[in-house]
């Protein structure tokens, strides 16, 4: 390869000279095998300085020259990629490159961060932090999303303050706007906590007024103040079931309980008389993670449409007192259900409308 650093180190001051040396061979590297040697030279480095219990100073001085290396591979890759057509054509291909998929992603996602943006996060990082490849992972996602945020928001502005079956205002309006025993259907995620509580409260007593009777008005739920949500709700309406919501492949750190939380609830409440759903249905879904091009709280579709088309029929009302961007109401449309939503956030209410016309 020609580019061989020696990763046998002291502390100061021939540390310095070593990352003097990877530097300078970094700048002048100009093939992939060189920078990607010089990528795992300095990561050998970094976990040396770990082992060894260096300053957190000097491991990040080895991983910013590896996220650096990294930077360049990225950009590297992506000309070849270009220049070769197709990854999977016999021009050039990432076997051929010696480059894993996940490698060639990675890099190409660090590589994809602009230059301000890196240098910031780096200066950020190594103040008080472990300077990682994950953060820089972490830091090109959120660029995305906010760039597909600002999109969404472009596009509302578009959109009338009014109508699409949206109500841009809180909950409260819907006593006025939806006749009492008309609707079929309850299906709400209201905000979470315990400041929240009379947000179900209120849901489950509008719930009793509105609801259809034996209709159900479902919420999603934390787990921590469930028994609250639940005592809160049975003051107005009663307790019918829970299903519950498998979490897709990760986790939510639950930090009062050190709790490992895979897994959402969803209360479904009824007004009298209680009655069976209209056919089988299952209380455990998987679910298909939150969709936070939008909003960060934004649910997936997938679970809404489920339990809607299981316990409603086409042309039933479906109501979300707090719809946010509209998703339950984009699914009830998907279904032909008719739908209202209501959400305090103007912005959110034009995305929802947008979704809806």
């Amino acid at each position: 390869m020609g580019v061989v650093v020696n990763t046998r180190i002291t502390k100061k001051p021939s540390s310095s000279s070593v990352f003097t040396k990877v530097n300078a061979a970094l700048a002048k590297a100009n093939t992939l095998p060189e920078i990607i040697e010089i990528r795992d030279q300095s990561e050998t480095i970094r976990q040396y300085l770990k082992r060894i219990g260096e300053s957190l100073e000097l491991q990040n001085t080895a991983a910013e020259i590896k996220l650096r290396a990294e930077r360049k591979a990225g950009q590297t890759l992506a000309k070849l990629l270009k220049r070769g057509g197709n990854p999977k054509s016999h021009d050039v291909t990432l076997r051929k490159l010696g480059v894993t998929k996940m490698q060639s992603s990675r890099w190409q996602a660090i590589a994809g961060v602009p230059n301000a943006s890196f240098e910031d996060h780096i200066l950020k990082m190594k103040k008080d932090r472990e300077l990682t490849s994950s953060s820089v992972l972490k830091l090109s996602k959120e660029l995305v999303l906010a760039k597909i945020r600002a999109e969404h928001v472009k596009q509302a502005q578009t959109m009338p303050s009014q109508g699409c079956g949206i109500v841009t205002g809180g909950y409260k309006l819907l006593w006025k706007r939806l006749d009492d025993d008309s609707v079929d259907l309850f299906f709400t995620d209201p905000p979470y906590g315990k400041s929240s509580l009379k947000s179900y409260s209120d849901l489950a007593e509008l719930a009793a007024a509105k609801l259809k009777p034996s209709g159900l008005c479902l919420a999603y739920c934390g787990q921590m103040f469930l028994p609250q949500v639940i005592d809160a709700m049975s003051k107005h309406l009663e307790y019918w079931w829970i299903f519950a919501i498998q979490f897709a492949g990760s986790h939510a750190a639950i930090h009062p309980r050190a709790i490992q939380n895979k897994w959402r609830s969803i209360l479904a409440f009824a007004k009298p008389p209680l009655k069976p759903s209209g056919e089988w249905l299952s209380d455990m879904l998987i679910g298909g993670g939150r969709n936070k091009q939008r909003d960060d709280w934004e649910q997936d579709e997938s679970e809404a449409e489920y339990l809607i088309r299981k316990l409603s029929k086409p042309n039933d009302l479906i109501v979300d007192p707090f719809c946010g961007t509209g998703t339950f109401c984009v699914a009830a449309k998907s279904l032909g259900r008719r739908w209202c939503g209501t959400d305090t956030d103007a912005v959110k209410a034009k995305m929802a409308r947008a979704r809806l016309v």
